[in-house]
C-alpha cells in the first residue's frame, strides 16, 4: 500500500486556494453584507458552532451543507485517540477532495453566470444603440423642422402688409412639433426590445421555472442556498435574496403573487411570442450579480473548513 503523506494534502490546499478568486466579487471581511447591518450587529446574531467553535457562522453552515459534519468530528476523535496514520490520512484526503469538488462546482456555477451577465450585456448594448439612434434622429427632425417652421413664420410677420395669421400659425406649429417629436422620442424608446427565447438562467431554479442542464445547481450549492443567511439568521440565502430584489423593484408584486411575464423575462423563460425589454435586463443582470456574489461566498467557508480538517 503507498503510504499517503502530509505534503500530498497541502497540494490539495494549494489547489484549492487557487481557486478562491471567485469569492472576489464577495466582501474580504468574511461575508456579504446584503443586510445593511454593521460588522458588530451581524456578529451579535451570530451563534458559535459548539463543535468547531473556530469556525465562521457561515462556514459552519457550509458544512452542514455540505453533510461533512459528522465525518469531521469522526476524523478530530480518531486524531486523539487512534494510531493508524495511513487510515487517517485517507479520510482525511477524502474529505479534501470532497472539498475541491465541490469548489470546483461553484467556479463552474460562477462561469456560467458570468456568460449569463455577458450575454445580456450584449444585448443591453445592441438596444443602447437603438435607442441612441432614435435619440439622435428625434434631435435631428427636432432641429430641422421647428427651426424650419419658426423661421418661415418670422419672414412671413416681417411686413406689416402682410396678415401675420399664417406665420403664426407655422409658428405655432414649430413650437407643437418641440413637445411632440420628444414625446415620440420616449414612446419609441420605452418600445425597444428583443426575443430572448430558450436562454434559461441560473434565476430559472430558484422560481421552479423550467430549466435546462446548464442552468441547474449542482446538489451541494443548491442546499447551501438554502441554508440560513449568517448576515439575516432568519432566512435561508435563497429567501433573503428573493426578498431583497422585490424591496429594489426587480421583481413586481401584484395581488401578493409575481408578475409571471417579469419572472418569465429575468429568468429567461419567455414564450416565443413575449421579448425581453431594456428594464428587464437592467434587473436580470442585478439579480445575477447578487446570486453570483452569494454563491462565491461558498469558496471562502470551503477554505475555512478545509484549515479545520487540515489541522
Amino acid at each position: 500500500m503507498t503510504r499517503l503523506t502530509k505534503p500530498g494534502c497541502l497540494i490539495s490546499l494549494a489547489f484549492l486556494l487557487a481557486l478562491t478568486p471567485a469569492a472576489a466579487l464577495a466582501d474580504q471581511s468574511g461575508e456579504f453584507n446584503f443586510s445593511g447591518l454593521s460588522a458588530k450587529d451581524i456578529a451579535a446574531q451570530a451563534k458559535t458552532d459548539p463543535d468547531f467553535p473556530s469556525l465562521s457562522p457561515g462556514a459552519s453552515d457550509t458544512i452542514d451543507a455540505l453533510k461533512l459534519r459528522q465525518s469531521i468530528l469522526e476524523l478530530k476523535r480518531s486524531t486523539d485517540t487512534s494510531g493508524d496514520a495511513v487510515r487517517l490520512m485517507l479520510r482525511k484526503q477524502e474529505l479534501i477532495n470532497k472539498l475541491i469538488i465541490t469548489s470546483v462546482e461553484v467556479q463552474a456555477v460562477v462561469a456560467e453566470i458570468d456568460g449569463e451577465i455577458a450575454r445580456t450585456n450584449g444585448y443591453q448594448q445592441m438596444l443602447e444603440q437603438r435607442r441612441y439612434r432614435i435619440a439622435r434622429n428625434s434631435t435631428v427632425a427636432t432641429f430641422m423642422t421647428s427651426g424650419m417652421l419658426s423661421a418661415i413664420g418670422s419672414s412671413m410677420n416681417i411686413s406689416p402688409k402682410l396678415s401675420t395669421v399664417p406665420g403664426n400659425t407655422l409658428q405655432i406649429a414649430g413650437s407643437a412639433t418641440d413637445m411632440g417629436i420628444p414625446a415620440w422620442q420616449l414612446y419609441k424608446m420605452n418600445q425597444i426590445s428583443t426575443e430572448q427565447v430558450g436562454n434559461p438562467t441560473m434565476l430559472a431554479t430558484l422560481f421552479d421555472r423550467p430549466a435546462d442542464g446548464r442552468t441547474k445547481f449542482p446538489e451541494t450549492i443548491w442546499s447551501y442556498l438554502n441554508c440560513q443567511a449568517p448576515w439575516a439568521p432568519q432566512y435561508s440565502k435563497k429567501d433573503f435574496l428573493i426578498g431583497r430584489w422585490i424591496r429594489l423593484k426587480h421583481l413586481p408584486r401584484r395581488g401578493g403573487k409575481f408578475d409571471t411575464k417579469k419572472l418569465d423575462a429575468v429568468c429567461g423563460t419567455l414564450e416565443p411570442n413575449q421579448v425581453l425589454t431594456y428594464q428587464d435586463m437592467i434587473d436580470q443582470i442585478s439579480m445575477l450579480t447578487d446570486l453570483r456574489a452569494v454563491i462565491a461566498l461558498m469558496n471562502q467557508d470551503i477554505v475555512e473548513i478545509l484549515h479545520l480538517v487540515q489541522k
